[in-house]
């Protein structure tokens, strides 16, 4: 599943946010609801047109249980988890198989069949 890069900037700076300003040290449980709410703050202040993010990652990512359970696992086992928005979300990102676009450039790199005689791969 892609998303672009500025989503995965304002999670990583949320991240980082919410650890100095609210919980420096949460447990599995703490940290995986935050991340949700973080990601559906972040997603909105970036207008990142999605009706229910979580829902569509779940889906994406074909999840048997909820985001929430699955974050909270991986979290938990973790055990070289550096409390860091870089380090949360690249487990998040490894762990559901996420990829960051340039949205500016993704328009760009698109080619039609008709202009060059192959398709998009």
């Amino acid at each position: 599943m892609r998303f672009p890069n500025e989503l995965r900037e304002a999670l990583v700076i949320s991240v980082d946010d919410y650890f100095e300003m609210e919980n420096d040290d949460p447990d599995a449980t703490t940290l995986a609801g935050a991340f949700i709410a973080i990601l559906s703050r972040a997603a909105e202040d970036i207008d990142f047109e999605e009706d229910d993010l979580v829902g569509t990652i779940e889906d994406q990512a074909e999840l048997e249980e909820p985001l929430a359970h699955v974050l909270e696992e991986e979290f938990s086992k973790n055990d070289e988890l550096e409390l860091t928005g870089e380090d949360v979300v690249a487990v998040v990102e490894k762990l559901l198989g996420i990829e960051w676009t340039d949205s500016g450039l993704e328009g760009e790199m698109d080619y039609e069949e008709d202009d060059y005689g192959y398709e998009d791969e």
